[in-house]
């Protein structure tokens, strides 16, 4: 510092300068330099994992994601989601036109949790539910864990979706007077559908006014406002929403079609898959001795964690059988509904050309009988003395590991962790990010003299006193004791 001069004299300009040290990366070739850098992202992401959660970090990696996620019953769709598993903690939307069974997949949804020991919660929205049709698909054990309401407004199933989360937190948390279930199954909820039914303030306008007057807006706004709460009630919970609503294709004077849905954008905002289910152009109706049924095309219209606009073709099919009723202890005739994945693995496969047929054909070897029913291949070992027909070819190609994944390597598709039934979600989810482990970028930065893993994320972050020129401009004006200081702060940002 400079005393005061009195007035009238010569400004004087004094330098005072700290000796500046060579910073940790300063000098470094551009590989590692970002090899560093890296380094010290990745310990910034590990300071906040440990501050707020690591689901809530987002760092680019080299191997999988940060996902656990019920595994598809099926190689198609697994290249219809580019995945492996459909992920937790994620909102999907089901759209499609009236007559599309939309709800018949929600309860497919439902079956493949259950698999895994899981349950499913049913917000029944639009008055039509038949449980007997939903069994036929989900399965008629009594221990199935299926819990469903009748909804009569859009306020009451927002209210019901996070009633009932908050009743499935509290009972795998406990309290203090009883233990939790533990975070160790899985949940998915469906709210079939999100416009089944108006808000309870348009209904009661509506009926004191006799008629049905224009009512888009308030349910639009209020179903947008909810989704955006939603997503983070779901976030480090093995849980799942998804969400049916009606698509209305429209098309302007120019002829393009225009997908319209109900309920406004808001739930397309918050959404990482949406799916659409239309009629097959193969033929609809399947109608035989055996089963009766329905051809349709699923696509994954929306795609989040992967490329989107995959189509893939499914048979639903259905028939009646006797069974022994053991609650009633009597034989009785039940229905069974199948979403036939595994056929539509085997017939989608076969059809594929040029290179990806030839690949395919190198990895799996399907050649069909003469009548087209059965199929027999070396790599799954079915002999063509013996035959399999393509659904059970398909779960054989399923269990088959090694042909599974020369699939996935070839269709490139991403791997996510299956959920382990009764392992703890958070437990899951820190073994996953120890496995993942930090990318070979920061491997090249470990070994150097001096590393930014050496120095707290917080240390760097703030500045080191004493590694950085410092220069201070001291100028004696006519205001005696003014100091001007000049200096710059750097703001440092990534992206994920």
């Amino acid at each position: 510092m400079v005393a005061a001069s009195g007035s009238g004299k010569r400004k004087r300009t004094v330098r005072t300068t700290k000796k500046r040290q060579a910073g940790a990366l300063e000098g470094l070739p551009p590989d590692e330099l970002q090899a560093g850098v890296s380094a010290f992202v990745s310990g910034l992401g590990d300071k906040w994992s440990a501050e707020k959660g690591g689901d809530s970090v987002l760092v680019l990696g080299e191997k999988e994601q940060l996902a656990v996620g019920i595994p598809f019953p099926s190689f198609i769709l697994e290249y219809a989601f580019q995945l492996t598993c459909f992920p937790l903690g994620r909102i999907a939307q089901v759209v499609g036109v009236e007559g599309t069974m939309k709800s018949a997949f929600c309860f497919e949804l439902a079956r493949w949790f259950h698999e895994y020991g899981g349950f499913a919660v049913l917000g029944e929205h639009e008055s039509k539910l038949h449980m007997p049709w939903a069994r036929s698909i989900i399965g008629w054990d009594v221990k199935r864990p299926f819990i469903g309401k009748k909804l009569d407004s859009v306020n009451e199933w927002q209210k019901f979706t996070l009633g009932t989360l908050n009743q499935f937190k509290d009972a795998m948390l406990g309290d203090k007077e009883r233990a939790g279930l533990g975070k160790v199954f899985p949940g998915i909820w469906l709210i079939d559908s999100v416009m089944g039914k108006g808000m309870e303030e348009t209904q009661n306008k509506i009926v004191a006014a006799g008629f049905a007057d224009r009512s888009f807006p308030a349910e639009a706004l209020s179903i947008t406002g909810f989704m955006r709460t939603l997503p983070s009630r779901l976030a480090g919970w093995p849980f799942s929403l998804v969400a049916v609503n009606h698509l209305k294709p429209s098309q302007t004077s120019q002829g393009i079609t225009v997908r319209n849905k109900a309920g406004g954008r808001g739930l397309s905002f918050q959404e990482t898959f949406e799916i659409e289910l239309s009629r097959s152009n193969r033929g609809f109706k399947i109608d035989n001795v055996k089963v009766k049924g329905r051809r349709l095309l699923l696509t994954v219209y929306k795609n989040s964690m992967g490329p989107d606009r995959i189509s893939i073709p499914v048979d639903v099919v259905w028939w009646h059988e006797e069974v022994f009723d053991v609650q009633e202890e009597r034989r009785t005739v039940r229905q069974r509904t199948v979403w036939d994945w595994h056929s539509a693995t085997i017939h989608w496969l076969m059809r594929q050309e040029g290179v990806f047929g030839k690949a395919v054909k190198e990895i799996v070897d399907l050649t069909a009988c003469k009548n087209n029913t059965k199929v027999y291949s070396r790599a799954l070992g079915i002999s063509p003395k013996s035959p399999e027909d393509f659904a059970t070819a398909g779960a054989m190609l399923t269990g088959n590991t090694e042909v599974l994944e020369a699939l996935r390597d070839l269709f490139c598709i991403q791997r996510i962790k299956a959920f382990e039934p009764g392992v703890d979600f958070d437990q899951q989810m820190r073994l996953l990010k120890t496995e993942l482990g930090r990318g070979p970028a920061e491997k090249k930065a470990k070994g150097r003299k001096k590393s930014p893993e050496a120095t707290a994320p917080e240390e760097l972050a703030d500045g080191d006193e004493g590694q950085e020129e410092e220069q201070a401009l001291v100028t004696e004006a006519e205001s005696p004791g003014v100091v001007k200081s000049e200096a710059g702060d750097d703001d440092a940002e990534y992206e994920s």
